[in-house]
């Protein structure tokens, strides 16, 4: 669903002048990853499904809807990267406690690499 970043050829740059609200995730977000390891769809209004990681662990009809469909104000605080619709990373944060900003993903320079 979303894409690797390569860490030995690409860096991330977290803008911390930019800080994100929930409106941006639901007008710019599709998938959202928590620092809890589980992964959110986008599915607008507000709200998002989560994922399962695993297709042959199916639902069962007793679940109830409040457990898979969850507002996104409600895991803001534990989001720890949004991916847009063509999974790339746009907003993101380094741990729990710093805000959700805006990130872009830069290509290393050969020259600043190797040079020490």
């Amino acid at each position: 669903m979303h894409k690797q970043i390569n860490r030995n050829t690409h860096r991330i740059f977290y803008h911390y002048s930019d800080i994100v609200t929930v409106d941006l995730i639901e007008k710019k977000g599709h998938f959202i990853h928590t620092f809890t390891g589980e992964s959110y769809i986008n599915l607008g209004n507000g709200y998002a499904m989560r994922k399962l990681r695993i297709f042959s662990k199916h639902l069962e009809y007793d679940t109830p809807l409040s457990e898979v469909v969850i507002p996104i104000a409600k895991i803001y605080d534990n989001i720890r990267f949004v991916n847009n619709f063509e999974g790339r990373r746009i907003y993101g944060r380094k741990n729990k406690f710093e805000p959700l900003v805006s990130i872009s993903v830069l290509r290393k320079d050969n020259q600043s690499r190797f040079a020490k």
